[in-house]
């Protein structure tokens, strides 16, 4: 089946996923999946049972000129995907990652459609004055009993017609909410809470390069008059966690999450940063740095300076 004839809406075990308003549901209920999770989803269930090679999801979801790091931006999305379908990665019944190439969805689909149908309501003939007067009779009287039935089909074509008007309103009113919520303004930012940079490899000279570099990271953001950081202290216990960011930004009670990667190759160190609004656990912005050692406090303050003039333009922009 190709892109081009994929049907709108299409339904795998307990789910059900509408593309024409961007709805992943189950069993009728409506899922949270963010905006670019959802593109993943999107892109996987039109390749059903065949490979999609993370180049291919690069290229057609994070085109050239996008300003954030793929890998880990795909790996963040398709978390979040099976986090939604409630699926695990080691015993997948959706999502089966294929190493070193790509993803593909396994799980047997098909088409649906809606239950909703729309009622006729027949024309009574036989109680048409114009139909009596044209042939000069008088309409049939009705048999014992048969005027309570035809009452009481009267009144299910009635409530039935009424059901589905309701049901169409409710739906149209659900989908201008729908779109009107893809509208709205980006969250503001008042508060943030900087994690320490996990290593790729863990080792103590990398780990010590980590946690200069938060360090840096805390003190370049707490210069932007507008954004409250949460303490060094604070954030020490969320070191090697495994929660989940909205969960953390919860504890910590702050709109914002700053995390990222950094490794040493060397002389070299690569850092990628992202910012993630916590309740929604939408990316805000992501940055990828790669420096030359030298001093390692004139490397850190360089990278933490960068960062912070790319957070604060964007958080100034947002408040604008």
């Amino acid at each position: 089946m190709s892109p081009l004839s994929f049907p709108s809406k299409i339904r795998f075990g307990a789910f059900e996923v509408d593309f024409e308003i961007g709805e992943l549901s189950k069993h009728g209920h409506r899922v949270n999946l963010q905006r670019q999770p959802f593109r993943v989803l999107k892109l996987l269930l039109e390749h059903h049972g065949k490979i999609v090679s993370r180049e291919e999801l690069q290229q057609k979801l994070w085109p050239d000129g996008t300003f954030v790091d793929f890998q880990n931006a795909l790996n963040h999305d398709v978390n979040r995907i099976r986090e939604a379908l409630s699926d695990a990665a080691e015993q997948s019944h959706y999502i089966e990652t294929i190493p070193r190439k790509g993803y593909r969805f396994i799980h047997p689909i098909e088409p649906f459609e809606p239950e909703t149908k729309p009622v006729t309501i027949p024309l009574a003939r036989e109680n048409s004055p114009a139909e009596g007067d044209k042939k000069g009779l008088d309409p049939e009287p009705l048999a014992p009993g048969k005027h309570e039935k035809t009452k009481w089909l009267k009144s299910g074509i009635l409530w039935a017609g009424i059901s589905v008007v309701f049901m169409a309103v409710v739906a149209v009113e659900w989908h201008y909410a729908h779109l009107k919520w893809l509208k709205t303004d980006p969250p503001l930012i008042r508060s943030v809470a900087v994690l320490t940079l996990d290593t790729l490899q863990h080792e103590h000279e990398q780990e010590a390069f980590a946690e200069g570099l938060t360090e840096e990271l805390i003190t370049r953001l707490a210069k932007i008059g507008s954004l409250q950081v949460t303490s060094r202290r604070s954030t020490l216990a969320y070191k090697g966690t495994t929660k989940h960011l909205t969960q953390i930004a919860r504890e910590l009670n702050v709109d914002a999450v700053l995390e990222g990667t950094l490794l040493l190759s060397g002389d070299r160190v690569r850092v990628t940063a992202q910012l993630i609004h916590g309740p929604t656990d939408q990316h805000l912005w992501a940055g990828r740095y790669a420096r030359n050692i030298g001093d390692g406090v004139t490397c850190q303050a360089e990278i933490a300076q960068q960062i912070g003039n790319e957070i604060e333009v964007l958080l100034t922009s947002r408040q604008n």
